[in-house]
C-alpha cells in the first residue's frame, strides 16, 4: 500500500481509495470538529477556502484571549514602574542625591521593556496570513530576547561602574532619611511588580512576563546595591560597595544568559517536548504499529508536532485516517499546549513487531487480500 499522506484540513475530496491524500476528517468526535476548524484556514492559504477566525479558529480566541492579558499586565507594570522612576527622580532632585537620580533613571529602563513588549504583543496578536501561516507568536519571543540583551547591557553598566571605583575611590553616595523612606517604598513596589509578573507569566505561559519579571527583578538588585553600599560605608567599609556590586551584576548577566538561552532555542526551534515522550503516547494508540521522525518546535502553550506513523498495510484510506485522529485527539490530550498535530502515514513491515490482528479489530480493517505481502 502506497504511503498516505493523512492531515486535517477542510477541503472537499473525497476519500477512500488507498494511496490518496485526504483533506477531510471522518465526521465525529470533538477533536475531529476541532481538526476540520483548525484547518480550514490552512485551505484558505492556498486559495482553496475562506480563512477561519483567528489563528486557528476556537484556539485562535483564545489565543487572543491570551494577548489581552498579557497587555493589560505590561500596561499595569508600566504605570507602577513610570511611577517608581519619577518618585526616584524628583526626591533625588530635590534632595541632591546624585546616587537617587541615578536609580530613577535605571527604574525609567523598566518602562521601556514594558512598552517594547506592548508593542511586540500587538503584532503577535496578528491571525495566521499567507506569508505567516504559522501566525506571528514569535514576536512575543523576539521581545523576550530583547529583554535578556537589556538585562545583559544592565550587567555590563553596574560591572563597569564597580570596576572603575575599585580602581579610582570616589566619595560614598549620600541618602538623607526622606530618600530612605522613598528607596524603602519603590522597593516595596518593585517587588510587588516582579511578583505580579512572575505569576502572570507562569499562568498565561508568556515568556515576555517572565523576561520582565527578571528585568524588574534587576533593579530590586540595583536598589539593593545602593543600600548596601550606604551600610559599608556607615560601618567604615567603603570597599564592600564595589565588591557587592560585582557580585550583583555577576548574577544578572547569568540570569541574562539563561533568559536568552530559553528564548535563543525557541527561535531556533529547538525541541519543546522530547520525542520519546510523544513515541509512548502514539504507540498507544490502537492501529499504530510504529512511529519515527518525531519532531517538536515552539514553546509552553504554543507547541507543533509532526511524525510518521506506520499502519497495517492493508487498511483503506478511512481507516487509515481515522487512526491519524485518534492519534491526534491523544496527542492534544496527553499534552497541553499542542496547537497541531501533522502526520503522515506509511505501511508498516513485519519487522514493527505489532500483533496485527488485535490493530486490524480496532481500526476497522478490511482482512487481508489473497496475495498481498
Amino acid at each position: 500500500m502506497p504511503a498516505v499522506a493523512a492531515e486535517p484540513a477542510g477541503g472537499a475530496r473525497a476519500a477512500g481509495a488507498p494511496g490518496v491524500a485526504q483533506d477531510g476528517p471522518p465526521d465525529g468526535g470533538a477533536e475531529r470538529g476541532e481538526a476540520r476548524e483548525a484547518w480550514s484556514w490552512v485551505g484558505a492559504a492556498s486559495g482553496r477556502a475562506r480563512p477561519a477566525d483567528g489563528l486557528f479558529g476556537a484556539r485562535g480566541n483564545r489565543y487572543r484571549a491570551r494577548v489581552q492579558s498579557v497587555k493589560h499586565v505590561l500596561w499595569v507594570t508600566l504605570a507602577l514602574n513610570v511611577l517608581v522612576a519619577v518618585a526616584k527622580l524628583v526626591v533625588g532632585k530635590l534632595i541632591g542625591s546624585l546616587t537617587l537620580v541615578s536609580d530613577g533613571v535605571h527604574s525609567l529602563t523598566d518602562g521601556s521593556s514594558n512598552v517594547i513588549g506592548l508593542v511586540s504583543m500587538a503584532w503577535a496578536a496578528r491571525p495566521a496570513d499567507a506569508s505567516h501561516p504559522y501566525g506571528h507568536q514569535k514576536f512575543e519571543i523576539l521581545a523576550a530576547t530583547a529583554v535578556g540583551v537589556s538585562l545583559f547591557i544592565t550587567a555590563w553598566e553596574i560591572g563597569r561602574h564597580a570596576v572603575s571605583a575599585m580602581l579610582t575611590p570616589s566619595a560614598p553616595p549620600t541618602i538623607d532619611a526622606l530618600g530612605f523612606v522613598v528607596v524603602g517604598v519603590t522597593f516595596a513596589v518593585n517587588v510587588f511588580v516582579a511578583s505580579y509578573e512572575r505569576a502572570a507569566g507562569k499562568r498565561l505561559q508568556s515568556p515576555l512576563l517572565l523576561a520582565d519579571a527578571a528585568h524588574t527583578a534587576s533593579d530590586l538588585f540595583v536598589t539593593l546595591s545602593v543600600l548596601a553600599s550606604l551600610v559599608a560605608c556607615r560601618l567604615g567599609a567603603p570597599w564592600l560597595d564595589p565588591v557587592i556590586a560585582l557580585g550583583i551584576g555577576a548574577f544578572i548577566a547569568l540570569l541574562a544568559f539563561r533568559l536568552l538561552l530559553q528564548n535563543v532555542t525557541v527561535l531556533a526551534d529547538g525541541a519543546p517536548i522530547p520525542s520519546e515522550d510523544i513515541e509512548r503516547i502514539v504507540l498507544a494508540v490502537p492501529g499504530v504499529r510504529s512511529c519515527h521522525k518525531i519532531r517538536t518546535r515552539g514553546y509552553a502553550g504554543h507547541i507543533w508536532v509532526d511524525l510518521h506513523v506506520r499502519v497495517d498495510p492493508h487498511l483503506d484510506t478511512i481507516a487509515g485516517h481515522r487512526i491519524v485522529h485518534d492519534v491526534q485527539a491523544e496527542v492534544r490530550r496527553s499534552l497541553p499546549g499542542i496547537e497541531d498535530v501533522l502526520i503522515h502515514t506509511e505501511p508498516a513491515s513485519a519487522s514493527d513487531g505489532r500483533d496485527r490482528s488485535r490493530d486490524e479489530s480496532s481500526a476497522g480493517a478490511r482482512p487481508p487480500r489473497q496475495g498481498s505481502a
